[in-house]
């Protein structure tokens, strides 16, 4: 508990006055005690008076200068004391800004996450509407042509019946095997010619890939700030962390140019370049992207 600079006076003052009248007790004790007879010489009462009253004069002195060395003491426990409730409570401070900032950022992503998840809904409510309506369709025009059918299968006599019956199955077989034998050609055909779609899709999608990369690569290096001091042909490789939208949520260079304050700058230009460039096709977007920055490229 601190104690206020009055309680301090009065706690001194008090203990002053019980040391004077301990002291005022001795003096009369040895002025007025028995005297002892010795069998040495006697001492003059005089001097021993005067002896007495330098020793109480020290005792004052050493009273005083303990009672000074416990105000000095007292008063360093008191800073000490202030000193630490002044840092706890900017640890207090400091403690409830970020639990604050985690509360808001938990609240921002929940707030995401179910608008998110009523777009997903919704989209999938409008797919099953969609698909239950061409099932609708589909049903009714196969039950038209299933009586348009008999109507037309009831009218023919038999004889032309049985006549088309037969040349129905006679031509579903040629078809049938027509089919099976450009079925086996085309499969033929495809086996030969895979290995080079698969060679032209890869380039193109690598083609595309440089492109986007190109992209970012070119969004960062306009927000770069050239660092006071730092030359301008160093170079470093940084990984980059985003969210389907180009937003940047986190940068890690992950072989530095040898200097700090252009890594830093890299860093912070990536930053700023958020949301990055969306890539031409989607089916090439990464969440996660690695590249090296060189601002003379």
């Amino acid at each position: 508990m601190v104690r206020s600079p009055v309680d301090k006076t009065l706690a001194i003052i008090f203990s002053v006055g019980i040391h004077v009248i301990l002291l005022g007790v001795i003096v009369f004790s040895l002025e007025w005690g028995p005297v002892r007879e010795f069998s040495a010489p006697k001492v003059n009462p005089i001097q021993a008076v005067v002896v007495d009253e330098s020793k109480v004069k020290a005792e004052m002195n050493r009273l005083k200068e303990e009672e000074a060395r416990k105000k000095r003491a007292e008063e360093k426990r008191v800073k000490r004391l202030e000193e630490r409730a002044k840092k706890a409570k900017a640890n207090r401070k400091k403690e409830q800004k970020r639990l604050s900032q985690i509360q808001k950022k938990r609240k921002q992503e929940k707030s995401k996450a179910a608008r998110e998840k009523k777009a997903e809904q919704q989209r999938l409510d409008k797919i099953k509407k969609e698909k239950a309506a061409l099932t609708k369709t589909r049903r009714e025009e196969e039950k038209r042509l299933a009586v348009v059918k008999a109507q037309k299968q009831r009218e023919l006599e038999k004889k032309r019946k049985a006549e088309a019956e037969r040349k129905r199955v006679e031509e579903e077989k040629r078809r049938a095997e027509e089919k099976r034998l450009a079925e086996r050609d085309l499969q033929k055909q495809l086996a030969a010619e895979q290995p080079a779609l698969d060679r032209r899709r890869q380039a193109v999608q690598d083609r595309r890939r440089d492109e986007y990369t190109a992209s970012i690569h070119d969004k960062v290096k306009r927000n770069w700030r050239v660092p006071i001091g730092v030359p301008s042909n160093l170079k470093c490789t940084v990984r980059v962390e985003q969210i389907p939208g180009g937003e940047v949520i986190r940068v890690v260079v992950t072989k530095s140019s040898g200097n700090v304050a252009f890594d830093r700058s890299v860093e912070n230009a990536v930053y700023r370049s958020t949301p990055l460039p969306k890539p031409k096709d989607p089916a090439i977007f990464d969440r996660v992207i690695l590249f090296t920055f060189d601002p003379e490229d």
